[in-house]
């Protein structure tokens, strides 16, 4: 057996896109310091945090992974 940790950011439809968009935006940019905080962000990329989320991306969560180029 094994374990793993992911992590993700939950919000409604009313949140601006722009801000879902800044939030990814700016974790990405940051990973190297981020994962001296948590050891989740130490191998965390943009195809990781799309992957097998489960439910409907919000729109700013999808304009991001679309401009990080993992997600058609």
């Amino acid at each position: 057996a094994s374990m793993g940790l992911s992590g993700v950011l939950l919000t409604t439809d009313k949140m601006d896109p722009n801000v879902v968009y800044n939030i990814l935006k700016i974790t990405n940019g940051n990973r190297k310091h981020l994962g001296n905080v948590h050891k989740i962000y130490k191998r965390w990329t943009a195809k990781i945090g799309m992957t097998n989320v489960g439910i409907a991306l919000h729109p700013g969560a999808k304009r991001f992974y679309k401009e990080a180029g993992v997600m058609n």
